[in-house]
């Protein structure tokens, strides 16, 4: 079941893949213009997927509403771990390092994971409500709030450092935001955003520009955040030794209709796309705000036939990927190629001065695998994401060209080092083919891996030498180094340093070398 569950699938307007227990809509839809054409279904979920994070360079982490926390392997979709981490549905997941993450729950406790076991390092039960919001203070402490009345800041081993007691009192929390490393940002279900000193508590600011519960809050620097609510209201904040609101991006003067009971322009997210552009997901639809003009350089109010939860960009900043309620993911480009949706672009008018131009994010493709809400977006590369939803599915979203060149060259890679390793022990004459020693060897030698950037996987050539020493440590004569110091001593009229230098430059081992040379001096070839 692994094997089939790492298969990869093409997408085109007549292949489709089923997941097994759940089988994919006939309905999806492949576009000439959308190259996110091959994806992997990661199964295993049986509730609600509320959150997704990447853990490390190759691995993320998913979390439902059942209590579970899977960790994925993102080359190989292999499942790392299975945790029943809560008796109720998590909340968030927070990294701590590569080896440690904290989990939240509706069960009102927040739990350490040491992701090299799965095992629990610790566990918080200091909330009294559900706990909705967890976030890095700095490198050894990060906070936690919930639907009760408090704010705890935890050591990063799980010690409770302080208590805030929250000036809108239990009113739910939304979001929490951590900026210039000690101030602390809350929204919630009041109209209220507020700035806490991290290192007293106390309150650096309280301002109420909002007109309805405040839904999400995004960092753009060390001093400048924006947030976003029910009511359509989009605001940029500068947090110095108080905290005001630096510039209203948006402020629909009707944004409730009385006849759908519905909000026209509710804020579900905001994701900042580049150094001045953030995206903004808005009702059915999404806008692009350039931060330096507060200006919409993006203005999709139709995107999707409902609600729109998600939004990122790929290729740089050349595509737009949203997610929704209807189900759907969808690719966004433009005609024009030399349009970025994460990069300001200026044109010059006649008279001299300069405009910011508005783009046209144009429909690349509609992709249907999920068969309930789409919720969560995940960017991995440029060329890769992950999405989930209310279907318990996890599927990787890639471009199939890009990766066909990156298997095809891993391939290569693959065989020419096979080939290289094999040819030198073939030639190796104290060596039987064989033998066990050989196949021992041999089979020792580190084979390429799709995360060989990781140092802990980096090729080392003179790993693989196994044999290459007697019990005493010393080298077996007729080692194939030798030979080949040999060789190019006698036949090529290298000198000692000449050798030594290409031995480096081949990447074996200096202790190696040394002991190959020293070996040629005690034979008298070199004096």
């Amino acid at each position: 079941m692994d094997k089939l569950n790492n298969i990869f699938a093409f997408l085109s307007p007549r292949k489709t893949r089923s997941s097994g227990k759940i089988s994919v809509p006939q309905r999806t839809v492949h576009h000439s213009k959308n190259s996110i054409n091959e994806i992997q279904i990661l199964e295993g979920h049986s509730d609600i997927i509320k959150t997704l994070v990447r853990v490390s360079h190759d691995r993320f982490a998913s979390a439902d509403d059942s209590g579970v926390i899977f960790l994925w392997d993102i080359m190989t979709g292999s499942r790392l771990l299975e945790i029943q981490a809560h008796d109720r549905g998590i909340t968030c997941l927070l990294p701590l390092n590569a080896d440690i993450m904290v989990s939240s729950s509706v069960d009102r406790k927040i739990k350490m994971w040491d992701l090299s076991t799965g095992e629990c390092s610790n566990v918080m039960a200091e909330h009294t409500a559900s706990v909705t919001c967890l976030a890095k203070l700095n490198r050894s402490q990060f906070v936690s709030g919930g639907n009760d009345e408090n704010i705890y800041i935890w050591e990063n081993n799980g010690e409770l450092i302080r208590t805030i007691i929250r000036h809108e009192g239990d009113s739910n929390m939304n979001a929490l935001l951590v900026v210039a490393n000690k101030t602390i940002i809350t929204a919630s279900d009041s109209t209220s955003i507020i700035a806490y000193n991290a290192d007293t508590g106390d309150i650096i600011g309280k301002e109420n520009h909002h007109r309805e519960s405040v839904t999400c809050l995004e960092k753009i620097n060390e001093t400048t955040f924006v947030s976003g609510s029910l009511d359509g209201t989009i605001a940029l904040w500068e947090i110095t030794d108080r905290l005001h609101i630096k510039e209203s991006l948006s402020y629909p003067p009707r944004y409730f209709s009385e006849s759908s009971k519905k909000f026209n322009h509710s804020v579900q997210k905001i994701v900042v796309t580049g150094s001045k552009y953030i995206a903004v997901c808005i009702a059915n639809g999404f806008k692009l705000f350039d931060l330096d003009t507060g200006e919409s350089v993006v203005n999709c109010p139709s995107a999707h036939r409902s609600i729109v939860h998600n939004i990122l960009t790929l290729y740089n900043g050349k595509k737009i990927v949203t997610c929704g309620l209807d189900a759907k993911i969808k690719i966004w480009g433009s005609s024009n190629p030399n349009v970025s949706f994460s990069a300001p672009t200026s044109n010059s008018s006649k008279s001299g001065s300069k405009r910011k131009k508005v783009f046209i994010a144009e429909p690349h493709g509609d992709m249907w695998i999920h068969t309930n809400q789409v919720k969560h977006l995940l960017k991995i590369t440029e060329t890769m994401f992950v999405s989930a939803g209310s279907d318990g599915q996890i599927v990787i979203w890639k471009d199939g060209m890009y990766e066909s060149v990156n298997r095809n060259e891993d391939a290569r890679m693959f065989m020419e080092k096979e080939n290289q390793i094999y040819r030198k022990y073939q030639n190796q004459t104290f060596f039987d083919t064989n033998s066990e020693s050989f196949e021992t060897a041999y089979s020792n030698f580190p084979r390429f891996d799709d995360t060989s950037d990781d140092t802990s996987n980096s090729f080392d050539i003179d790993q693989v030498y196994v044999s290459e020493y007697d019990s005493s440590g010393d080298i077996i004569e007729g080692h194939y180094l030798l030979d080949e110091a040999n060789y190019l001593l006698n036949e090529q009229g290298k000198s000692k340093q000449e050798i030594r230098e290409k031995f480096r430059i081949d990447g074996h081992a200096t202790e190696v070398v040394d002991d190959i040379l020293e070996n040629l001096t005690e034979q008298g070839l070199y004096i």
